[in-house]
């Protein structure tokens, strides 16, 4: 309902500075958002590779792959790394074995029951989870833009969870207490 490219380039300071439909054979579209200093690059993966695409996650997180896109690092050398999406784990067995670097690294997950999922291996990769989810939920883009905007304005973690809380209860009616709930925060920034 809420995609990341449409949502966040209608939000105000953001702006969509490229757009490019298959860049590697397993991402459908690649695009950069931009907002003042802050840089967001976004792959929509095909479906069939969700695999594919939780791997790309902790290989980069654990600082492992290059990517730069028309002059933005991203991969191993962004500031932190969000997935939003199906939780594959939920399929079946995901190898997240990932060389472990030093980095001091955040990795937030909007996908169903994350926390339980994704917590374990982003701590093995050598990354701290900021935000998790403990149930059911719904990855849209106004959980991404509350979580950056609050990260990119120097928010603690407990002022991050806030704000992601708060955004979700406003989409999704959900009740503030229940939003709070719903998200896991870790004091690793």
């Amino acid at each position: 309902m809420y995609g990341v490219k449409t949502f966040m380039a209608n939000q105000p300071g953001w702006q969509l500075i490229h757009a490019e439909i298959n860049p590697e054979k397993h991402v459908l579209e690649r695009i950069i958002l931009q907002n003042a200093d802050t840089y967001i690059i976004a792959d929509a993966y095909d479906g069939k590779r969700i695999n594919e695409s939780v791997q790309a996650l902790f290989d980069y997180a654990a600082g492992n792959g290059e990517l730069t896109v028309k002059g933005v690092k991203g991969g191993k050398d962004a500031d932190a790394y969000v997935f939003m999406g199906h939780n594959a784990f939920l399929d079946g067995n995901i190898n997240t074995a990932a060389a472990k670097t030093v980095q001091n690294k955040s990795i937030s997950v909007f996908a169903c029951y994350s926390d339980r999922y994704f917590s374990k291996p982003a701590e093995k990769a050598g990354v701290k989870p900021l935000i998790m989810s403990t149930g059911r939920m719904a990855p849209e883009a106004y959980n991404l833009h509350a979580l950056v905007d609050a990260w990119s304005n120097g928010k603690d973690a407990e002022e991050i969870h806030e704000a992601v809380a708060n955004a979700y209860n406003k989409y999704q009616k959900s009740g503030i207490k229940g939003a709070r709930r719903l998200f896991t925060y870790s004091d690793n920034k």
